[in-house]
């Protein structure tokens, strides 16, 4: 049982080194690390030196900047091993991470998807040891005790990408590991969860969670539209999607609210098209409607100064 770990780099040269030595350390060695620089200007490669000069199943590929979600679908390409897992270069992973990861696919072969629990800059998120079905963990990833929508406390099937063409959507800066989760799970069955802490999530002040100055977090709106659009073409659960539409309503209107975003026409449309949209039939949360509300208000008001 083979596994593809899939690592993008951007000038990573301050913290692949941690990371390249935590998975050294793996308990199960039937790996392969799938290092793809993504343009770095740094010291990025000759940090990865020594480990693919000493050991075989590291290997570095490098392209032309693309970003994180372009990184990743070349990684994808080159996977050639039953089991994927996608890493950050600035993150690590517990010495039985991928022995841990493995034991559900071996003690079922209906198994599809396996998450863990984490911690985030020391802080610990736990999530409880229990086998469900794929559509269950899709309403979990936004519950505050469930999996997340991280790509990097998991692992998947290659099969499963493979048959049907799943790709991180490129055009899409933030909510791209949500999105590639769900239309994963939409096309699996069984899934488990680990209790135990076996990825360590590392937030610094200028990794791309910690940026949302830039515009591009706009696509975070866009990612939720295509999920609610896969929900509902998949005729997933009402309970489910109904989920989603609040998590799309609230998301967006923080990002309307977010002073440090600069609101163009464009942006100020995207936005109105979004609030004209909202269904209040599901909406029962006085804070939430009147946040509705004030966002009318602003957009209004945005275009007045702007005319």
């Amino acid at each position: 049982m083979k596994v593809s770990i899939i690592i993008p780099m951007y000038n990573a040269e301050a913290t692949i080194e941690r990371m390249l030595q935590s998975i050294q350390q793996q308990t199960y060695p039937c790996f392969t690390v799938l290092l793809i620089d993504d343009g770095s200007t740094d010291g990025t490669k000759q940090q990865c030196q020594p480990f693919i000069q000493k050991d075989q199943r590291y290997k570095y590929h490098y392209q032309a900047n693309g970003g994180v979600s372009s990184a990743r679908n070349y990684g994808l390409s080159l996977s050639r091993h039953p089991y994927i897992v996608f890493l950050d270069s600035d993150d690590k992973i517990e010495p039985d991470f991928l022995e841990r990861m493995l034991q559900p696919f071996r003690a079922d072969d209906q198994i599809d998807f396996v998450a863990c629990s984490f911690d985030r800059n020391d802080v610990s998120h736990l999530i409880d040891r229990k086998k469900l079905s794929a559509r269950e963990v899709i309403s979990d990833l936004i519950e505050p005790d469930g999996p997340m929508g991280y790509s990097c406390n998991k692992m998947f099937k290659q099969s499963i990408i493979k048959e049907h063409e799943i790709r991180f959507d490129e055009s899409v800066h933030y909510g791209e590991d949500l999105l590639f989760c769900i239309t994963y799970l939409l096309n699996a069955r069984k899934a488990q969860y680990h209790s135990e802490v076996l990825f360590h999530y590392i937030v610094h002040g200028k990794s791309k969670s910690a940026n949302l100055r830039d515009t591009k977090t706009l696509t975070h709106i866009d990612a939720l539209e295509q999920i609610i659009s896969l929900l509902e073409t998949n005729e997933v659960d009402q309970l489910i999607i109904t989920k989603y539409l609040m998590v799309y309503y609230r998301i967006t209107l923080g990002y309307l609210f977010r002073h440090n975003l600069k609101l163009s026409n464009q942006n100020l449309e995207k936005f109105e098209q979004v609030i004209k949209k909202i269904d209040y039939s599901i909406i029962h949360n006085r804070f939430l409607e009147f946040k509705i509300l004030l966002g009318k208000l602003y957009i209004r008001w945005h275009k007045k100064i702007k005319s």
